[in-house]
Order: C-alpha cells, then structure tokens, then sequence
C-alpha cells in the first residue's frame, strides 16, 4: 500500500519528468486496483445471476429444500401406514381364524346347532372378505398417494437439477474466461465448484 499511495503522489507532481521506473509501478498499481475491484464486484454479481435463475422458477432455494424434505417425510408417513394396514390385515385373519376355530369347537357334536355353526361360518367368510376388500381399497389408496408423491419429488428434484446445471453453466463459463482449463464442475455443501475433469461438464 506504501507504494501505491507514493505513486499517486508522483501523479501530482505534473512538473517533474517520470522515470520510466515510476511508470511501470504506477501501471503495476492500477492493474492490481482494477483487479481488486473485479474480485470485490464477481461474487456480488454470480449472487445475483443465481436469484434471477429461482426467481424464473418463482422459488428460493430453501423452499426447494424444503419442499423436497416435506414431500421425503410424507412419502415415509404413507409407508408407515400401509406397514400398518398389512400388519392389521394379518391380525384380522388371525382373529377370525381363531374364533372361527373357537366356533367350531363348541358346536362340534351338537347336530340341532349345525345349521347355525354353517350360518356363522358365512358370516365370518362374508365379513373377512368385507375387511379385506376394505383393506386392500385403502392399500392401494395408499400406494396411488405415495406414486403421486414420489412423481412431485421427481418432478422437483428435475427442476433444481436443472437450475443447478444452469446456474454452473453462468458461474464456470464466466470464471472460463480466465482459466481455460475449467470444463465441468460439481456440487459441495450446496455450493457450485468450478474444476477440470468434474463429475458434470459444462455447455459454454
């Protein structure tokens, strides 16, 4: 910095004849301040061209996220739930298994009570079938929700892909300007890293 503010001094000095030493500092001097200021002005402007790409989409980045890890939850809570709708169709057939076992014990040797234990076999036939028609309804109920859901997250996820390989594409064709060698880049912690030989190339 001493240097710099003493070549600024030298520019006030019109009178005196520069060396050519002192021009070459002072050419030095501003290429190192322009540089500074294209270093302070490009993460400002990247911000900006990336809040353009999600304002297209009319979506932030957070609720993206956000949107993603609801739908993930939702998906996990239907699956729950169809666990548990198998889980209570086999204690249904258990349970009238066994009373039907329990029925059949009682009325056994009993001939006046046959058309009654046949009646009662009916039922419980005509019931199981109700329960499990209701069961299987709400199963597949269940796995339509979670298909629906599963296509929104895909759907979502294809959108940020796609905004992220634009928002790449902006930042690492900009930073190609001054390094050549950059062709691809990959995702870290959320953040776009320009490189050479990335997992995904770039289209400049």
């Amino acid at each position: 910095m001493g240097k710099i503010s003493d070549l600024f001094k030298m520019e006030r000095h019109m009178g005196t004849q520069p060396h050519h030493h002192h021009i070459s500092l002072l050419i030095v001097g501003k290429i190192l301040l322009v540089i500074a200021l294209i270093i302070l002005i490009k993460p400002a402007f990247t911000g900006f061209t990336i809040s353009n790409q999600f304002k297209k989409l009319n979506i932030t980045p957070a609720d993206a996220i956000a949107k993603q890890e609801a739908s993930n939850l939702q998906i996990m809570a239907l699956e729950i739930k169809l666990e548990g709708c198998n889980e209570n169709r086999e204690e249904l057939k258990a349970q009238i298994t066994s009373e039907t076992k329990e029925k059949t014990e009682c009325l056994k040797g009993k001939g006046g009570l046959e058309i009654e234990m046949d009646r009662a076999k009916k039922d419980f036939e005509a019931q199981l079938a109700a329960n499990l028609k209701s069961v299987g309804e709400e199963k597949a109920d269940i796995a339509e929700q979670i298909s629906e859901e599963k296509a929104k997250s895909e759907e979502l996820e294809n959108d940020f892909n796609e905004l992220a390989v634009n928002s790449a594409n902006n930042i690492c064709c900009k930073v190609r300007v001054d390094d050549k060698a950059i062709d691809s880049y990959k995702i870290v912690d959320n953040r776009i890293v320009c490189g050479k030989g990335e997992a995904n190339p770039i289209s400049c």
